[in-house]
C-alpha cells in the first residue's frame, strides 16, 4: 500500500523493474514472478526499511559525556602490541 499510495519515492530504476514482477502468490505468499534472474531483493529490503521506519522511535542525540570510564590508556599502544 506504501508504494501504491505514492508515498515512497527511490529513484532507484532497479526497485522499479522488481516491483513490476511482484506478485501475491495463490497460497498468501508474496515474491517475484518465477524466471531466471528475476529478483525482489530491493523490494524486500525497502520494505522492510518502511516497516522499522514505522515502528521505531525517531533517533535521539547523542550525549558527549561517556557513559563508563576505562582504565585503559590505549595512547601507550603501538603496533608491537598487536
Amino acid at each position: 500500500i506504501l508504494f501504491e499510495d505514492s508515498k515512497f519515492n527511490d529513484p532507484d530504476e532497479l526497485l522499479y523493474k522488481e516491483l513490476a514482477i511482484y506478485e501475491k502468490r495463490p497460497n498468501g505468499s508474496y515474491g517475484n514472478i518465477p524466471g531466471a534472474h528475476n529478483h525482489d531483493d530491493i523490494v524486500m529490503t525497502d520494505m522492510i526499511a518502511c516497516v522499522v521506519n514505522k515502528q521505531m522511535q525517531p533517533p535521539m542525540p547523542i550525549s558527549n559525556t561517556p557513559r563508563h570510564s576505562s582504565t585503559h590508556n590505549y595512547t601507550s599502544f603501538n603496533e608491537s602490541h598487536f
